[in-house]
């Protein structure tokens, strides 16, 4: 696509070594083929708002960034029920999956200079994966990662908290939207169907309004919000996650080459 200078839009994460994310983007780079990864938590409404409020100075300067992303663990008749993310060596696990997010985090705190992690991931434990990141920004920030494949099947719940001394912002997906109704799932007992009906949520559709992005940005000829740097960076940090979980020690990321061996 890229030597046919075709605009390409790629799921997150970019891709699961980051060797092949770095030929990728260089070979956009090179042909100068448009290349935007769907790193998506930067549309949604709430994430975007908060974002531009850290920015605007709203709260000062971010101290604390914590993010929960947590959902249940891939299943056969779950929703995404391919054995693609219950396979570590194609998937990478959590950590690459709802852990990847740690792109929201790079978008408010700035590049990320440590990172530790505990988690699940290496310990042999059935159907539950679990990673625990905590960053250190270069801005002397921290950030804490919660991603989470061990909730109940039916569950998926996300939360957000950026703290500084001159404020707070805290959002939490199971606070209740204007209506809820809930419906017994007849194809897949056992699992519960959830409509959520607001209002005001048809125009803040994530996923049209990222794709929206892309093609403004190419009819402007401007860059995306997201870089294949962000992208990059996005799974470097996550990779070196695992590797903490692995070895029990603190990554420096900027000596951070990942064994793929």
């Amino acid at each position: 696509a890229a030597r046919a200078r075709v605009a390409i839009v790629c799921e997150k994460p970019f891709a699961r070594h980051l060797r092949d994310a770095e030929e990728m983007a260089e070979a956009c780079e090179a042909t100068g083929t448009p290349l935007f990864v769907a790193h998506v938590v930067r549309f949604f409404p709430t994430y975007a708002r908060a974002q531009s409020a850290v920015t605007s100075g709203a709260i000062g300067k971010p101290g604390v960034i914590r993010t929960m992303r947590a959902g249940s663990y891939p299943r056969p008749g779950a929703a995404f029920s391919s054995p693609f993310y219950a396979d570590f060596a194609r998937s990478g696990g959590v950590a690459l999956d709802l852990a990847i997010h740690i792109d929201y985090h790079r978008w408010i705190g700035g590049e990320v200079e440590r990172v530790f992690a505990r988690g699940l991931t290496f310990t042999g434990t059935p159907n539950a994966d679990h990673a625990y990141i905590v960053l250190r920004f270069r801005s002397g920030a921290i950030g804490h990662i919660d991603a989470n494949w061990a909730l109940p099947p039916g569950l998926y719940r996300t939360r957000l908290k950026i703290a500084d001394e001159q404020g707070l912002i805290e959002w939490d997906s199971f606070q209740p939207p204007p209506l809820i109704a809930a419906f017994h799932d007849a194809e897949h007992p056992g699992h519960a169907r959830h409509l959520t009906a607001n209002p005001l949520a048809a125009h803040d559709d994530p996923y049209y309004a990222q794709l929206a992005h892309v093609l403004e940005r190419l009819a402007q000829n401007k860059p995306f919000l997201v870089t294949p740097h962000d992208a990059t960076m996005a799974l470097k940090v996550s990779l070196a996650a695992l590797e903490s979980m692995r070895t029990g020690l603190p990554i420096e990321l900027e000596s951070f080459r990942e064994k793929t061996a």
